[in-house]
């Protein structure tokens, strides 16, 4: 079985890093200001890939995006995700 490069994190993977680098939730118009005009495609493929969850932020109307778990693993290179080997083990060599 050979090895596939995700699509959507390919698309969504510039947007993760922006997010994950700032570390806190950004509404679209900062990561347009950071980004260009791609941000709102990427940012729609990682939501549909659940990478990037929308979230209130102070009183606006406006959604902000934070990674999620897994997209914080796509940000920083992993592109695996969650697997059996990437969960830590315990003194026992049981599963945490």
């Amino acid at each position: 079985m050979s090895e596939r490069p995700d699509p959507f994190q390919s698309l969504a993977r510039e947007v993760l890093r922006v997010l994950a680098a700032e570390g806190r939730p950004m509404r679209m118009r900062d990561l347009q200001a950071r980004i260009g005009d791609g941000v709102a495609r990427q940012l729609s493929v990682a939501r549909v890939a659940g990478f990037v969850r929308s979230t209130a932020v102070g009183r606006g109307l406006e959604p902000a995006y934070e990674p999620t778990p897994v997209g914080m693993l796509v940000a920083h290179g992993r592109p695996g995700g969650f697997s059996a080997a990437s969960v830590p083990l315990g003194a026992g060599g049981e599963r945490v």
